[in-house]
């Protein structure tokens, strides 16, 4: 095997060999070597990889004293620890490295959409994901990356730019896949975790909603996060109320890009044709069709948002609906 290659498994605890979850219910650390394998405990599940020298490297990159050691060496070391949670010593620590304690900070998460044994994306990842000194990475145990950066420095616009950019390479240079949730702005070093915990938030939440996205933004994410919230029984009356089979028919990829672009340009009927390379009067048409079915003209605000809502109410609350 190339030694810039080994070849990283995400387990379930219930799919790990008895031996290692026996070993792991009983050992005082977190990670179990078994059968030729190291197999590292991260939660309800595990990553497991070869038990050999890069191994071990791969053991002090992912799990090496930065959860767990009681005295902070790296600014690394100190973001770990601020992600999951507030610690004044990682506080005094980056701010004897410069980090200004009061100055409002985002994290954004970058998850792959598949495990990738090759580290050359995480190294590129390395590379070009820095552009200010004040700009922190971290890498994370269940194989995704942090990265932190502070509002003085860049706008939220400028983030978001920045993070599809990263994406867009990451899969043109790498030819790998990623997805990435921004979390909010805080004013202080020990706020991290909770523009962390958003961040993770906006990356769950948005890929349930949007699938076909890859950034997701949580401050601007209030009516999908409003949307998890509505109970299966009701999910179930509006589906079968509104999406019923006739409209499901109706909802062809060019039906679904059609309202998809008329919400992008705000109801607006001239832009949204323009935008669709189609006639005014053919998007008339095809809006008709959709108020006939169910009733909602998506020219009226209310009935958009209604309709906005219904189409993205995932079928999997529901079984008989999927």
């Amino acid at each position: 095997m190339s030694e810039d290659r080994i070849q990283i498994q995400f387990i379930p605890s219930s799919q790990v060999p008895a031996d290692v979850q026996r070993q792991a219910e009983h050992a005082s650390g977190n990670v179990i070597r078994h059968d030729e394998r190291i197999y590292l405990k991260r939660g309800e599940q595990f990553l497991a990889f070869e038990d050999s020298p890069l191994g071990e490297e791969m053991i002090r990159w992912l799990n090496g004293d930065l959860l767990n050691s009681d005295r902070i060496q790296t600014k690394e070391q100190a973001w770990q620890k601020l992600l999951y949670g507030t610690d004044d010593a990682a506080v005094r620590f980056l701010k004897t490295e410069g980090f200004r304690q009061l100055s409002d900070r985002c994290v954004t998460v970058f998850v792959p959409c598949q495990n990738y044994a090759d580290r050359s994306g995480l190294r590129l990842f390395a590379e070009i994901a820095p552009i200010d000194p004040s700009d922190q990475i971290v890498f994370l145990a269940d194989g995704g990356v942090a990265l932190i950066m502070e509002r003085r420095v860049h706008t939220e616009e400028e983030i978001a730019e920045f993070v599809s950019a990263m994406i867009e390479t990451m899969e043109s240079e790498a030819g790998q896949q990623w997805n990435a949730g921004i979390g909010g702005f805080f004013p202080e070093l020990a706020e991290m975790y909770r523009s962390f915990r958003e961040a993770k938030k906006a990356l769950e939440t948005g890929l349930r909603f949007r699938r076909s996205d890859h950034v997701f933004e949580f401050r601007k994410m209030a009516l999908e996060r409003m949307m998890e919230t509505i109970p299966n029984d009701t999910v179930s009356t509006l589906k079968r109320e509104f999406m019923n089979p006739r409209v499901r028919k109706l909802m062809t990829d060019d039906m679904k890009e059609t309202i998809e672009t008329f919400f992008d340009q705000d109801l607006n009927l001239s832009l949204a044709s323009r935008q669709l390379f189609i006639h005014r009067n053919t998007l008339i048409y095809r809006l008709e069709k959709i108020k006939k079915e169910t009733g909602l003209d998506l020219r009226r605000f209310h009935d958009a948002v209604v309709f906005r809502v219904l189409m993205n109410l995932p079928d999997e609350k529901t079984g008989e609906l999927q």
